[in-house]
């Protein structure tokens, strides 16, 4: 069942492959009494398949490739990596010991040089080690036991380079093996009330720091808003309160508290962009500023079309320099075709606006190049065939975009509106029956997205508007037979 139950973790948790190790330590150390033959002899039934799973798992990760792009990924070097870590022990220590002052995303700084920073941590991590040396020659085996497999726990993500420098979560497990050295030393007191005591004492503070914690927890803005205000110099901390908003005010049906989100998420961006050291952050950070100005610029299109092409050009000018860091950037490319439609339809000349729309297709074009299944990319085809008239084209490409993300439902929406707008309410008199028969079925399919879109995001703009469009027009079209 042991073995099972890794198969099981593995493919929830890479660091579960640490489990067979851990084992060989308890029985070395705890069961076995240190009697290595007898470990020796029982190796093959007890610790064996452990082995087998661990080393099938790495040929499954070697095999489609997974182990190969982590570890070719130039996050940081051997040197770097080895002293930013050195930090993180210290970090790990002090929040298992005072579990105070929690964040999603700590306030750390990767270290490139030796100093004061790592110096006191190397020295800390010594005197484990000569405590460790102590308690084998008292014969502490279960002490050295824990330890060790605390160590053992945090080592993958102490070799291995990863974009987070440190995180909660990874003090988990051992925090799980230290409230059993708690237990341990508890059980060692002599005074049973004492014990007592000590044990309700401990849960009750604890207990009050989880729900202390959980309420932060509640949502992504007291999540990310707690962030922010204990790790304010963490670009990722800025970038997701901003996805926050950016989320909040696509679903936002009142325009005054929409605007707030969109306001407060532009802040956020360009607050995650300033602090930023990792491109990738960077070009995250430009790519959703660029989006936040872009809808900003859509909801006071038919209010202010001057202050709509301020917007769009703000908009225009951050997916710019996100795709001149990098030209493989495709949601960038994406975004600029976007802007490019929004920015056709604000044109004072039908050339013009033909001249940008037939450029947002060559931007969308490059994009699908460089990843053949941005599903957006199509939507965005779909939007510049409709306003060139293409119809069919428009209408394969919407269904491409559905087809790779069933749930958008911005999607579905221009869908609707395309097969609702392809047919004139003038000529449904003038319409056969089997023409009849036609329309009647884009209808329906026109009412089933629309209804679907307004499921899944009920400030559709102009969703029910469209909705009660299509009602009518099902209505007015004369029964057969």
């Amino acid at each position: 069942g042991t073995w099972v139950a890794m198969a099981a973790g593995l493919l929830s948790k890479s660091t579960t492959i640490t489990l067979p190790a851990a084992l060989l330590l308890l029985d070395v150390f705890v069961l076995s009494g240190r009697d290595l033959q007898l470990v020796g002899r029982r190796f093959v039934t007890r610790h064996l398949p452990g082995w087998i799973v661990a080393a099938a798992y790495l040929m499954i990760v070697s095999g489609n490739g997974w182990l190969g792009r982590s570890l070719a990924q130039q996050v940081r070097g051997p040197w770097e990596q080895g002293l930013t870590q050195l930090k993180a022990f210290v970090y790990y220590l002090v929040l298992l010991v005072t579990p105070l002052h929690q964040s999603v995303e700590p306030q750390f700084a990767e270290q490139a040089a030796f100093g004061a920073e790592v110096g006191l941590p190397l020295l800390l991590l010594l005197s484990l080690l000569v405590g460790a040396v102590w308690l084998a020659r008292s014969g502490r085996w279960r002490a050295l036991f824990l330890l060790s497999w605390v160590v053992l726990h945090l080592l993958p993500t102490t070799v291995v380079p990863l974009n987070v420098l440190v995180n909660e979560r990874r003090a988990y497990g051992p925090l799980a093996i230290l409230c059993v050295g708690a237990g341990i030393l508890l059980a060692s007191v002599r005074r049973e009330r004492v014990v007592r005591v000590l044990a309700v004492l401990g849960c009750v503070i604890l207990g009050l720091l989880s729900v202390e914690r959980s309420r932060v927890w509640a949502d992504e803005f007291s999540l990310w808003s707690d962030a922010t205000r204990t790790a304010p110099r963490m670009s990722r901390t800025h970038l997701y309160l901003g996805n926050a908003h950016k989320d909040a005010a696509q679903h936002e049906v009142n325009p005054a508290t929409a605007e707030r989100h969109w306001q407060a998420a532009d802040l956020a961006y360009g607050r995650a962009y300033e602090e930023a050291r990792e491109l990738d952050l960077q070009l995250r950070a430009l790519n959703n500023r660029g989006g936040v100005r872009l809808q900003m610029g859509v909801q006071l299109f038919y209010q202010d079309r001057a202050r709509a092409r301020v917007e769009f050009l703000a908009a225009e000018k951050h997916f710019q320099e996100a795709v001149q860091r990098n030209p493989a950037y495709a949601d960038a490319l994406v975004n600029l075709g976007n802007v490019t439609i929004m920015s056709a339809r604000a044109a004072t000349s039908r050339g013009e606006s033909e001249a940008l729309l037939r450029r947002s297709i060559a931007y969308n074009t490059e994009a699908l190049r460089l990843r053949p299944n941005h599903s957006q990319a199509y939507s965005n085809l779909g939007v510049v065939y409709q306003d060139l008239g293409e119809f069919d084209s428009a209408i394969n490409a919407y269904q491409q975009a559905l087809r790779l993300t069933p749930g958008d439902w911005l999607t579905m929406k221009n869908l609707a509106s395309l097969l609702y707008h392809s047919t004139p309410a003038e000529l449904v008199p003038e319409l056969g029956p089997g023409q009849r028969d036609v329309v009647r079925a884009r209808l329906a399919e026109s009412r089933t997205l629309i209804r679907r879109a307004l499921r899944l995001n009920p400030a559709v703009p102009n969703g029910q508007d469209l909705l009660q469009a299509i009602e009518t027009r099902l209505q007015s079209l004369p029964q057969e037979g």
